[in-house]
């Protein structure tokens, strides 16, 4: 997958969450078999969880990435 050019994942307008939304999205959508394995995250301590991404703006940030996506514009001109 990472080598195939209808994905091409190795380009640089991914710089954030891009790549992250571009491949949910396209690489099912080429016919790869995907699967969705379940996790636990533990923090140390208690208290805030640690996060970079913001309440709101980082949040909207995310949503706009997998619209863009979803539209494919993050596919790659062949």
């Amino acid at each position: 997958m990472l080598l195939d050019p209808d994905i091409a994942p190795f380009r640089d307008l991914f710089a954030s969450y891009e790549l992250l939304a571009y491949l949910s999205y396209r690489a099912p959508k080429l016919g790869y078999h995907c699967v969705e394995l379940p996790t636990i995250r533990r923090y140390p301590g208690s208290g805030e969880v640690p996060t970079k991404i913001s309440a709101v703006k980082g949040n909207l940030l995310l949503l706009k990435v997998l619209l863009q996506a979803c539209l494919g514009q993050y596919d790659p001109i062949l």
